[in-house]
């Protein structure tokens, strides 16, 4: 005789069968098993390639179309690239232009209000100074700096580009 452990609708019991039934047991669970593996393979490996990152083809695309769309948006992608590049040089070219007529405080702190359009308690935050000190420093580099001069260069390099 042998025990074999069943699961009831009220819990698991362990009951005394003969050799006969037990190994049949065994053999209908290795089975269920098998079959309950195939199934959740079947049905869940699509979606867990999907949510592991695997991409699959459209079957009613073509591959001219994909590669004119990426040729497309690497294109897009380069020329963004090249704009990013220029405005970072161009901010970097009036930071250097503000740094030569104002002191270092007073050109970070126009730097950010005009090119960086920070407001003037971030730009406070920023420095950890108070808002009434940056205030300040914008009143007295209006004489150095002024919006105009700032404009003016604004306009050559936007005639540049």
């Amino acid at each position: 005789m042998k025990t074999i452990i069943y699961d009831f609708a009220d819990g698991k019991r362990e009951i005394e069968v003969s050799d006969e039934i037990a190994e049949l047991y065994e053999s209908i669970l290795k089975y269920e098993k098998k079959v309950n593996r195939k199934e959740i393979r079947r049905h869940v490996s699509l979606n867990a390639m999907m949510d592991a990152g695997f991409d699959f083809a459209d079957p009613s695309s073509d591959i001219e179309t994909t590669l004119e769309r990426e040729a497309a948006y690497a294109e897009e992608e380069r020329k963004d690239a090249i704009e990013a590049e220029e405005e970072e040089l161009y901010l970097e070219q009036e930071q250097l232009w503000l740094e030569s007529k104002l002191t270092p405080r007073q050109a970070k702190a126009y730097f950010m209000f005009i090119y960086l359009e920070m407001k003037k308690v971030e730009i406070a935050e920023e420095m950890n100074v108070t808002e009434g000190a940056v205030r300040k420093q914008f009143s007295e580099t209006k004489q150095a700096a002024s919006p105009k001069k700032a404009a003016a260069r604004s306009k050559q390099h936007e005639i540049e580009v």
